[in-house]
């Protein structure tokens, strides 16, 4: 694959997530963000998916952001939403993220989980440990991080081979042109 496949191919889900929130269909447009990070992840690391994820998110997302999370946590939000569409997860010791959209500001949504810790102390329970994040935040970093994903995949020329040659396992739309010239070639070589 090349480089500009691989643009291709992170501009395409850029274009499904702007889709996704222009139509006002936020979760499947964080779901489209957290998979364009696992993408990510996984060209970048040999690791298992978690670690891949949490690697790749600690170098390009979090550096770019104000979110008040770690990659843990976003990799436990990922993780309920994408297997049960829910803030939980069987990932441990994390706080839940819960997404603040705009108009409303992440402050607003911060002190009623505040006031909700307060209230449930005072009942004699122990609170959920919850963190409220501006939504929009992630969809900004996560740009900012991918131009600088590929920007240090074109700068380190044994880097690019690797990932390069790992994404050759991706999965590319076909365009009809694209289709007729691979059978014209393979009929051609068929032919001698």
């Amino acid at each position: 694959m090349s480089q500009t496949s691989l643009e291709n191919v992170f501009n395409e889900m850029f274009a499904a997530i702007d889709a996704c929130l222009k139509a006002d269909i936020k979760l499947p447009a964080l779901l489209l963000a957290y998979t364009l990070i696992d993408i990510a992840g996984w060209l970048n690391s040999e690791k298992s998916v978690g670690a891949g994820f949490t690697d790749w998110v600690e170098i390009y997302l979090l550096p770019n952001s104000a979110l008040p999370c770690s990659s843990r946590e976003l990799y436990g939000a990922r993780c309920g939403l994408l297997h049960n569409y829910s803030a939980s997860s069987k990932v441990k010791n994390v706080r839940k993220i819960f997404y603040t959209w705009l108009p409303t500001r992440v402050e607003d949504h911060q002190k009623l989980i505040s006031l909700y810790e307060e209230m449930t102390v005072r009942l004699g329970n122990t609170p959920e440990k919850l963190v409220a994040i501006q939504a929009e935040d992630i969809f900004t970093a996560l740009r900012i991080g991918v131009d600088k994903f590929l920007s240090d995949i074109a700068n380190d020329p044994q880097r690019a081979e690797r990932v390069y040659a790992k994404a050759e396992n991706m999965m590319l739309e076909n365009q009809e042109i694209d289709m007729h010239s691979l059978i014209a070639a393979a009929t051609e070589v068929l032919a001698d």
